[in-house]
């Protein structure tokens, strides 16, 4: 009893004198480690602390070039320009084509168009001194980022120029915005609001935000000291509208009559002016609800047209919008303002105003018939689709994009594999016709029915 006694009395002064500190002057610098030497760093850039980094660059951007790796290149042969002539239209004066005995035809007239193309260069430099090479040793090849870097930029401006360059068609003068003012819908409050818009082409689109606002003209300073100037793709601006407006939550409803060629809008508004840049959108129409939340001013971008540019090419949407390109152009309806006109459904899983723009899509060329079978093909997908779809059936969808076999009886392609006679044995009975695209078997036709089903 006495040993347990003793035990627990040993154990409570311990505890004792672990919660009081020491009376020995000598010792308060240990009390607690309270002025440890080495402490635990709370930057990762300081102390003696070990940095985990990485060897090696990240490249976290994507290089998505569809239409510079699909297009091939040609090589001219000399000069400033490359020169071609196209046939644009056939049958311009209307000829009909039925023919009396013993007599020939009318004669058929063409429309022929003279292009060029003037060649321009494109490139971007990147440098790299040699302390920044020294600098980067043991981590990454300073010089092979740098090379690799400005080859991707070009890639990506080249894929930009070639979609929507813009050196010869002017955007013009935007229109005067049409306005409409509401007593609703927004945070304005009651005054005259001024409102101006400019047209952009893609390239001042893909460069235009509502901080850093858009580009007119541009002044680039170049690796050898010289510099070129040049549009950064806005129109010229518009004439303001004004209209008054009943706050305090007051909004406006602006549209512009559409620009062709113009890829985006951007929209200022304030007091006249003194208009501010607040949005940029891809309709030409909008919904005005709060102040602008740009600051540059529609003042500063002047007066001049800068929606071309002297050093690129045109791209492939300049071309079609070009005048006397016979491209198929289709505006939609402003509609809404802030929305804009959907495109229309079919019904029948296809989009009314792509299906009407495909016949002046499709290019038909002497030595490669293929659009032409992809022209076939589509008809016939798309009767299938009006006629099956909406019945639940879960094959339809894969049935109508199978090619189905035609071919005409006396093309010597008729003879099926595993078969010995072809479809000129067969008896005229078991035969039918279907329209101008061929014929098709009976038996081969109800097969295919079955399978729909």
């Amino acid at each position: 009893m006495t040993t347990e006694t003793r035990v627990h009395d040993l154990l409570a002064s311990i505890k004792s004198a672990q919660q009081r500190p020491l009376g020995d002057p000598r010792l308060e610098g240990l009390i607690g480690l309270a002025k440890s030497t080495f402490t635990e760093s709370m930057s990762v850039t300081s102390g003696l602390t070990f940095y985990d980094l990485e060897v090696g660059a990240k490249l976290l951007y994507p290089v998505l070039t569809p239409l510079r790796n699909a297009i091939p290149r040609v090589s001219g042969k000399g000069g400033i320009q490359a020169n071609w002539r196209a046939i644009t239209a056939i049958n311009t004066s209307g000829l009909r084509f039925g023919v009396s005995a013993s007599n020939r035809g009318g004669v058929l007239a063409v429309a022929t168009q003279d292009y060029t193309a003037t060649y321009k260069g494109i490139g971007v430099e990147t440098n790299v001194d040699f302390e920044a090479q020294y600098a980067g040793q043991g981590f990454d090849d300073i010089r092979a980022i740098a090379a690799k870097t400005g080859l991707e930029a070009l890639m990506l401006g080249e894929e930009a120029m070639i979609l929507g360059g813009n050196a010869t068609t002017a955007l013009g003068t935007t229109p005067t915005p049409s306005l409409s003012a509401s007593s609703a819908g927004g945070s304005l409050a009651t005054g005259t609001l001024s409102v101006i818009c400019v047209a952009l082409t893609l390239d001042g689109m893909m460069n235009a935000t509502i901080a850093g606002g858009i580009q007119g003209q541009i002044t680039r300073q170049n690796a050898d000291g010289t510099s070129d100037t040049f549009g950064g793709g806005a129109a010229k601006q518009s004439s303001n509208a004004t209209i008054a407006v009943t706050g305090p939550t007051g909004s406006v409803s602006a549209t512009v009559a559409a620009v062709n060629g113009a890829l985006g809008y951007a929209w200022f508004w304030g007091a006249a002016g003194s208009e501010v840049l607040g949005a940029i959108t891809t309709i030409n129409s909008l919904v005005i609800g709060a102040a602008p939340a740009g600051t540059q001013t529609a003042a500063s971008l002047g007066v001049n047209d800068n929606s071309t540019n002297a050093l690129a090419f045109d791209g492939l949407i300049t071309q079609a919008v070009k005048s006397g390109s016979g491209a198929y152009c289709y505006t939609m309806a402003t509609g809404t303002a802030g929305t804009g006109t959907p495109l229309t459904a079919d019904g029948s899983g296809g989009i009314v105003e792509i299906d009407r723009a495909k016949p002046g899509a499709i290019l038909r060329a002497d030595r490669a018939l293929r659009p032409v079978f992809r022209r076939r093909w589509r008809r016939r997908r798309r009767r299938l689709r009006n006629r099956h779809a909406g019945d639940g059936h879960p094959h339809v969808y894969q049935h109508i994009h199978r090619p189905l076999l035609q071919h005409a009886p006396d093309s010597g392609m008729g003879r099926r594999r595993g078969r010995r006679r072809s479809w000129k044995r067969q008896r005229p009975s078991r035969r039918i016709r279907r329209g101008d695209d061929g014929w098709l078997s009976l038996r081969r036709r109800r097969q295919r029915r079955r399978r729909i089903l």
